[in-house]
Parts: structure tokens; sequence; C-alpha cells
């Protein structure tokens, strides 16, 4: 329910800050997580948009920002 979605999103988003204070040199291990969120089938049902809470598609954004940012650093 809303509840679980609500602590789960606060922990991805605490995970996702964490991820991004890493150092550039950790770009590639930074992409590997991210890409196996993405891919995480217990995350499906907070990855699909229609009908997502703003926090979520924020979430995901972010996760696809970072994502490209860390990819632009780990291509150099």
């Amino acid at each position: 329910g809303p509840e679980w979605q609500g602590q789960a999103l606060d922990w991805l988003r605490a995970d996702l800050r964490a991820w991004q204070e890493r150092p550039r040199s950790d770009a590639e291990a930074v992409a590997s997580a991210l890409r196996q969120w993405k891919a995480d089938p217990d995350l499906a049902g907070v990855r699909v948009a229609a009908g997502l809470p703003d926090g979520w598609r924020a979430l995901w954004a972010d996760v696809d920002a970072l994502l490209a940012r860390a990819g632009e650093s780990g291509a150099r």
C-alpha cells in the first residue's frame, strides 16, 4: 500500500543521495547500481510512469540524470 511505497521512496532517495556524493572515479559503480534499480523486478510497480505520485517520477528523473552523468564521466 501507500505506506510501504512512502518508506521505499525515502530509502531509495537516501541511497540515491549517497550515490550522488560518490567521486567521479566511482562512475562505473554508480552506473551499475542504478542500472540494477531500473531492471529490478521488485521496483517494477514504482517505475511505470502512468499514475505514479510525483515523488516517484522525480526519483526516476534524478536516477536518469545521474546515470547520464556517470556515463559521461565514465567515458572520459
